[in-house]
């Protein structure tokens, strides 16, 4: 399918997700779609989702913002299904560690281990395709947010405790 007829698809796809038909996509008819993938995401989630892409900060994302959504979904889904080597659904911490490196995530090991877990609460050791998607929406995120404080990308920052409250409170 050409770039046209894929995109056509996408428009067609965002306007279903817009159930109120306003032009714009909210974290709840985000999460209502992706319930209809089979994909469980919490409203939480979604709004993490949602404001990766929002640059008017209105809670909401248009087509153009969704399509930067979509394409991060599916680069992530496909970091997943690249690296789930025994094609079994889910993804064990070796895994993800891999995933998350090929998609440009490199924690040391208590970091990973820390973001690991915290999308693995009941510590089964994997994570699905949603708590992947999630863990690595998180990661983004984070690293968008700690770019703003590192404004030469010397990889180091130094805040006050003010910076740290609004930093982890843009990442909740």
């Amino acid at each position: 399918m050409g770039a046209n007829g894929h995109n056509d698809q996408l428009k067609r796809w965002f306007q279903l997700v817009d159930e109120d038909n306003s032009g714009e996509v909210d974290a709840e008819e985000l999460q209502r779609a992706l319930q209809k993938a089979q994909m469980r995401f919490s409203l939480h989630a979604c709004a993490m989702l949602i404001r990766m892409y929002d640059t008017k900060r209105s809670g909401t994302v248009n087509f153009g913002e969704f399509v930067n959504l979509h394409q991060f979904i599916l680069s992530v889904q496909h970091s997943f299904s690249q690296f789930d080597s025994d094609r079994n659904g889910v993804l064990d911490y070796n895994e993800v560690q891999q995933a998350l490196q090929y998609n440009g995530f490199v924690l040391d090991g208590p970091a990973f281990q820390a973001a690991f877990y915290a999308f693995d609460p009941e510590r089964k050791g994997f994570l699905r395709m949603d708590d992947y998607i999630q863990l690595a929406a998180f990661l983004r995120a984070a690293q968008s947010m700690f770019g703003g404080f590192d404004p030469h990308r010397s990889g180091m920052v130094h805040l006050s405790f003010s910076q740290f409250v609004y930093g982890t409170a843009h990442l909740k």
